[in-house]
């Protein structure tokens, strides 16, 4: 082998080996659309419930929740069919973030009289934050990670703060997913 090919060889590697450490280019679109929705309902349940606001803001759950499924729509509409640069595990991420967020949808819509108010809400919170902790382990996401654990606390403070439970919870979603969004989003830019 020659000097010359020795090198091709050496740039090769070298876009192999910077390939593998990218990160899985998890997009942030999920995480603030989602973030910003579970903020939004717990917000709106603790105004209800708690603050006794007039039961109408109930109403606002349905297009509080038909935004964010068009959105994400709308977002995976704009994803490219066959990107040569996602690999299997990011394949993967995407599985369990849409069945996470399949079994959260299932929980807040049809469980309503299953769960009490803040169950649900809980449940909601301890879904997402798990599949951000196992998903930001598995591709090495400190943002996914942090943001994951920071929902899991955020039910174990909103345990000790009865009376403002929906608020907790919301600021859970909004610094645990939406902020995860956004730090990937200025990662990305």
């Amino acid at each position: 082998m020659n000097a010359s090919e020795a090198r091709d060889h050496l740039e090769m590697v070298d876009r192999i080996l910077s390939r593998a450490d990218e990160p899985c280019g998890l997009s942030p679109y999920p995480f603030l659309i989602w973030g910003v929705a579970g903020a939004s309902m717990n917000v709106v349940v603790q105004l209800v419930y708690i603050q006794h606001a007039t039961q109408w803001l109930l109403a606002l759950f349905a297009p509080i929740l038909i935004l964010a499924i068009g959105l994400m729509i709308w977002w995976a509409i704009r994803l490219p069919a066959v990107d040569r640069h996602r690999g299997l595990i990011d394949r993967h991420v995407f599985s369990v973030f849409n069945l996470a967020w399949i079994v959260a949808l299932v929980v807040q819509v049809g469980a309503e009289r299953i769960f009490p108010t803040w169950a649900q809400a809980a449940l909601y919170l301890l879904m997402y934050g798990f599949a951000m902790v196992s998903v930001g382990l598995i591709v090495r996401s400190r943002p996914v990670l942090i943001g994951g654990s920071v929902m899991l606390a955020a039910i174990v403070v909103a345990n000790f703060a009865p009376g403002y439970t929906g608020y907790v919870l919301a600021l859970g979603d909004l610094f645990g997913m939406a902020g995860a969004g956004i730090v990937l989003w200025l990662q990305r830019n």
